[in-house]
């Protein structure tokens, strides 16, 4: 059987096609290559032009505070509808919290963020947010008016457009507006602080202490 199956395997069958030699480029060169042909400035404009796009205009039209002041506001929340209980499978068998339910979401989670409400607009308010918070990066700053993208650069970090159901929960009226939790009374404490439009002058920036 051996002596059989060994011949019959090394019998030269013929050629079939036509035949090439391996010529593979070398990975290292082609992307330099690649690299070399791209137009990093251009693509850099355009990451740029999509990001501005995306931060968008904020238009929030809020009044500068006239005087500096103080108000705390209760996060308690009530269900308007039922939370249903479910198995692992995901079945509901039964309600977990009923409608009408009370609590305050402070109880079980601290917030350590800083939320800043300023005026992107408003240089002097710009000024302030740098000198009281350029280094500390759990201060978000979330501007009325003006444009994010060119905002950020000021600052130095990401900025954020205040929106309409943040105003309305917090019951912000005025820029400055500082909000952050009161822990001893689980609660969050809005500080709205006057900045007079006066530019570099640090006797008319005042900021009420937390």
């Amino acid at each position: 059987m051996i002596a059989f199956v060994v011949p019959l395997f090394a019998k030269d069958l013929g050629t079939f096609g036509t035949t090439y030699g391996i010529a593979e480029k070398d990975i290292i060169t082609e992307i330099e290559k690649r690299a070399s042909e791209t137009d990093w400035q251009r693509k850099f404009e355009a990451e740029k032009d999509r990001l501005r796009k995306e931060a968008g205009m904020a238009s929030m039209s809020l009044p500068p505070a006239d005087k500096d002041r103080s108000y705390y506001v209760d996060m308690t929340y009530t269900l308007d509808k039922d939370i249903p209980k479910v198995d692992t499978t995901g079945k509901i068998i039964g309600v977990l919290y009923s409608k009408g339910f009370t609590y305050n979401p402070l109880d079980y989670a601290d917030i350590t963020e800083t939320y800043v409400i300023l005026n992107g607009k408003r240089e002097a308010e710009l000024q302030w947010f740098s000198k009281y918070y350029k280094d500390d990066y759990r201060a978000y700053p979330l501007i009325t008016e003006g444009d994010a993208f060119e905002v950020a650069e000021k600052l130095g970090r990401g900025v954020f457009k205040l929106d309409s159901q943040f105003r309305e929960r917090f019951s912000i009226e005025n820029t400055v507006s500082v909000i952050y939790e009161d822990f001893s009374r689980k609660m969050m404490r809005v500080d709205v602080i006057k900045v007079k439009d006066e530019k570099n002058s640090d006797n008319n920036i005042s900021a009420v202490s937390k």
